[in-house]
């Protein structure tokens, strides 16, 4: 997001005016990551800028150094790396990126909200408002983005939700998300929900179809359908993406796969690696439940007595209680991929402080598919878009 301000306001009309110009640089001020706020025309150090140069003569010499650096700085910042809007072209959207924009403050009554020509007070109070990352679970799924953003944004990150404030995480599960998302477009739409829209990045989980595995939940495709209903409530748009394998734990890579499981689960890792590396049947590796292995995609037609003896292990697990794809996998297949790591090892692996080694491989797994998911780094950027 980049502030363009007009010029005009740097010869304030009042006092209250004059307080809320400096407030804004003051509210633009920060050592993680700076907010990009320009002028228009642009600020250009050394040369004749009338307002903007009176404006700061009228200053202590080191509150105006400051506020010139700011204005310096966004200069910089507007021509750095912004993301273009794109989608996901299927009928039903898996992901929308609304990509960078400007917000323009001027002397005005009242903002424009739909316009994005707001007033120095919503301005402010938009420079305030914190990203609001709606995810499944807090500390996990952070800790995904995180790795997934790289060494170098990963750790901004990191610091901008540690330290700053700038980053406000929801988690709770989908409930929560959508019950934040449906708030947002209940009329009225307030200043107070556009500054939210404005600030939101949403990620969840694809889980697992039925009767298809490989598909989304009906869930998630709720999701899909609240978050495109959100976007175009508000026309700078919402941004947010569904992931396209099972959950964030399908992206842990070969080599983590390998390091968090037990003797006992060395076959249904190696199955799961094998199939990640042949085109044809990537699709099982990225639907498979890695937390519950097969018993995690019972079909939803399989009698109550028969789900409950299953769960007792007092019936063995065949293919012909399992969803599409896995219901044809063979008998020694089904053995292998019986159970997975357990609801917590991956997740604690993810969070964990240190990370492990293999950690840094995520981006690279993430490259490997599916195609139809969103861009791995148009989708870090969105998130900066939003910064």
């Amino acid at each position: 997001m980049r502030l363009v301000l007009d010029r005009a306001l740097f010869a304030p009309q009042s006092g209250r005016e004059a307080g809320e110009l400096l407030r804004l640089f003051t509210a633009a001020i920060d050592d993680v990551a700076p907010h990009a706020v320009q002028t228009d025309p642009p600020y250009v150090l050394g040369a004749d800028n009338q307002e903007i140069d009176a404006w700061l003569a009228g200053r202590h010499a080191e509150e105006a150094g400051a506020l010139q650096a700011v204005l310096a700085q966004g200069n910089v910042l507007a021509s750095g790396a912004r993301g273009a809007a794109s989608v996901d072209p299927a009928p039903l959207p898996s992901w929308r990126l609304a990509g960078g924009f400007d917000v323009r403050v001027e002397r005005r009554a009242a903002s424009d909200w739909g316009a994005l020509q707001l007033t120095l007070a919503d301005a402010i109070d938009l420079l305030r408002e914190p990203v609001h990352l709606l995810l499944e679970n807090e500390f996990n799924d952070l800790a995904f983005v995180c790795h997934l953003a790289g060494p170098t944004l990963g750790p901004v990150l990191r610091r901008l939700h540690a330290a700053s404030g700038r980053l406000h995480v929801h988690g709770g599960g989908g409930g929560q998300a959508k019950t934040w998302l449906e708030a947002l477009i209940e009329p009225p739409l307030t200043a107070a929900k556009w500054r939210r829209a404005l600030r939101a990045w949403v990620l969840f989980d694809q889980d697992s179809g039925d009767p298809d595995a490989r598909d989304p939940s009906r869930t998630a495709v709720d999701m899909m359908t609240l978050c495109e209903r959100v976007h175009a409530a508000f026309p700078a748009g919402l941004t947010w993406s569904c992931l396209r394998r099972r959950e964030i734990e399908s992206y842990v890579p070969d080599a983590g796969l390998h390091a968090e499981a037990t003797a006992t689960h060395g076959a249904m890792v190696q199955q799961i690696v094998d199939w990640r590396r042949d085109p044809a049947l990537a699709p099982l590796a990225w639907a498979f439940d890695l937390k519950l292995g097969l018993r995690g995609d019972l079909r939803s037609s399989l009698p109550q007595a028969t789900r409950e003896a299953v769960k007792r292990k007092t019936l063995a697990l065949d293919a012909t209680m399992l969803k599409v794809p896995f219901d044809a996998l063979g008998p020694a297949e089904v053995a292998a991929l019986d159970s997975g790591l357990g609801k917590s090892r991956l997740n604690d692996a993810l969070k964990a402080d240190p990370p492990s080694g293999w950690t840094s491989d995520i981006p690279a797994e993430y490259d490997r598919g599916p195609a139809h998911q969103a861009p791995r780094l148009a989708l870090i950027q969105s998130l900066f878009d939003r910064i």
